[in-house]
């Protein structure tokens, strides 16, 4: 009885609301897409490597969900070409990520050719180096890095190793290497 009083107050009070939240209904149940249909679509359009599938797929679903990017970042690294980040929002990390996945140092230069400001562009590089040696545990090869006092300092942590601090040679560099591989670590006699 209630929910038929409430139906015909709004309808005689204010008919026009009634009109938009019955359109509202319509509009979301024919052309809002589900997160299951999402979902759907980006596996497909990864499984295919097929990006323009990915314009399906609705630019924003809220304020911070833009999930027509996370396609075709998603189909980006299946297909694993850098040169397809040029045209994605967050370029250095999906450089970075594809780069790390390969675990190819080489591909990190791709962020060379990107109209950053210099100092960016080498910082970009210099970070994607450190991630492809880190994330795929290429130890000997922080040496080849401008910032290589991060890249011991990650190891030292990772390993356990409080003698890959060594190689630091900035005095504090290497001595916060220390401390903080020692602290992280569960070995006592580090300390």
């Amino acid at each position: 009885f209630f929910v038929v009083l409430f139906f015909i107050l709004i309808v005689i009070i204010n008919p026009i609301t009634f009109l938009l939240f019955l359109l509202g209904g319509i509009y979301e149940h024919l052309f809002v897409m589900s997160d299951e249909e999402i979902v759907e679509v980006t596996n497909q359009a990864v499984l295919t490597k097929d990006l323009s599938l990915c314009n399906k797929v609705p630019e924003f679903k809220n304020f911070n969900e833009h999930p027509q990017e996370g396609c075709r970042y998603r189909v980006i690294l299946a297909i694993g070409d850098p040169k397809l980040c040029k045209n994605h929002t967050t370029l250095s990390y999906c450089v970075d990520a594809i780069a790390t996945q390969k675990s190819d140092l080489s591909i990190c230069n791709e962020l060379k050719d990107y109209p950053y400001n210099p100092p960016l562009k080498e910082e970009s590089v210099n970070k994607c180096y450190l991630k492809v040696i880190v994330e795929n545990h290429r130890f000997s090869e922080c040496n080849k890095l401008v910032l290589n006092e991060s890249c011991y300092h990650s190891f030292a942590d990772y390993k356990k190793d409080i003698t890959i601090c060594l190689n630091i040679n900035d005095k504090d560099k290497r001595e916060w290497c220390l401390r903080n591989t020692a602290t992280n670590s569960t070995d006592v006699s580090m300390c």
